[in-house]
């Protein structure tokens, strides 16, 4: 029984990574920086946003968390941008079994050098 529990414990965490860099390629193709100047380009930016009903973005709550390497105006635009890049993935709705089911709350940090990486969150920014 123990090596069942255990097994589904690995099985669950593994399918959660899964979920989350399907999350992360999803995000990726979304993020178009053909607007950003050269000053956000360079910019990394880490928002936080919630899915509702398991299948929306809930707009309202894309929020910059913090944004690094730029200068204020640097981080409004990457931020802008990596906003429209959830929101335009999300407008068809979220395939969230396929990202991490039960998991409303993510944080995602877009940054030209690295990519776009999300962690996800079982309670929201004002929870923790």
């Amino acid at each position: 029984m123990r090596f069942l529990a255990i097994s589904v414990l690995l099985l669950s965490c593994g399918s959660a990574e899964a979920g989350l860099k399907e999350m992360e390629a999803e995000l990726l193709k979304c993020w178009s920086v053909g607007s950003l100047s050269v000053a956000a380009l360079t910019t990394s930016v880490t928002i936080d946003f919630a899915v509702i009903r398991n299948v929306e973005i809930d707009r309202d709550s894309i929020s910059l968390v913090r944004y690094s390497n730029g200068s204020s105006a640097a981080g409004k635009q990457a931020f802008q941008v990596a906003r429209r890049a959830i929101i335009r993935c999300g407008a068809k709705g979220v395939s969230h079994q396929d990202w991490v089911l039960g998991v409303k709350f993510f944080e995602a940090t877009f940054d030209i050098g690295e990519g776009v990486k999300v962690v996800a969150h079982r309670h929201g920014p004002s929870d923790d």
